[in-house]
């Protein structure tokens, strides 16, 4: 299964509505991971 993790640059609407096509998401907004630079964003995504 693919898991996605969206980062702050991607609308906050984007993560529900690709939950409601079946896929399995999360966005920084969500877990309050805003402002970090790219390479944390990646060390929290993997």
């Amino acid at each position: 299964m693919i898991r996605l993790y969206l980062d702050e640059d991607v609308r906050r609407k984007a993560a529900a509505a690709l939950r409601l096509k079946g896929y399995d998401v999360i966005s920084a907004h969500e877990v309050q991971k805003q402002s970090l630079s790219d390479y944390q964003q990646l060390e929290y995504a993997v």
